[in-house]
């Protein structure tokens, strides 16, 4: 016997999986789980969803977990199948969206995002140096991703130029060579 209960309600369907908008993933050697490739500092994610009650009526609340906070953008008071995230470092991250119905019931869906680090600037230390004709100076150089890290693959060499003032050895150290040079 079931009584009152309204047998006509149900929980809301997934239509289609929560998703990034980046159209790269990997297959995870060990256990077999697909990720999808974020090469940025933020990403687009959405998921599908119907209930019988109409889809105007469900209400989606994101939540991102990963080795580092996330700013998940405001999405319309939690209204809206879509909404972005933003990153503070690279790694592994999983999004989860719960679709709730006026009635409270719920379905959930989730998806693997793999921040991977993307250089975006070459970093030289120190930034300037004042030497005396003579002097030397030791530069290095860093190359940071798109949190302003450094890569945790740096290059084997690089490259040095001066453009006046001394001369630069492959090493990266300066020497002095003319007074008022840069």
């Amino acid at each position: 016997l079931i009584g009152d209960a309204d047998l006509s309600n149900q929980p809301p369907t997934i239509t289609s999986a929560a998703t990034s908008s980046s159209s790269e993933s990997e297959v995870d050697a060990v256990d077999g789980s697909t990720w999808i490739i974020e090469r940025g500092s933020s990403a687009n994610l959405s998921v599908g969803a119907s209930d019988e009650g109409g889809s105007s009526a469900l209400k989606f609340t994101w939540n991102v977990v990963g080795p580092a906070p996330v700013y998940i953008n405001p999405n319309g008071s939690n209204l809206s199948s879509t909404t972005s995230v933003e990153f503070e470092q690279s790694g592994d991250y999983i999004a989860t969206v719960t679709v709730t119905d006026e009635s409270g019931l719920a379905a959930s869906s989730s998806c693997n995002l793999r921040v991977l680090q993307t250089s975006s600037a070459l970093v030289v230390s120190p930034a300037a140096a004042v030497l005396s004709v003579g002097q030397s100076q030791n530069f290095t150089a860093t190359l940071n991703d798109q949190f302003g890290s450094a890569m945790a693959s740096q290059p084997a060499s690089v490259e040095w130029t001066a453009a006046g003032g001394g001369l630069i050895d492959a090493s990266g150290n300066f020497t002095a060579s003319a007074a008022g040079g840069p």
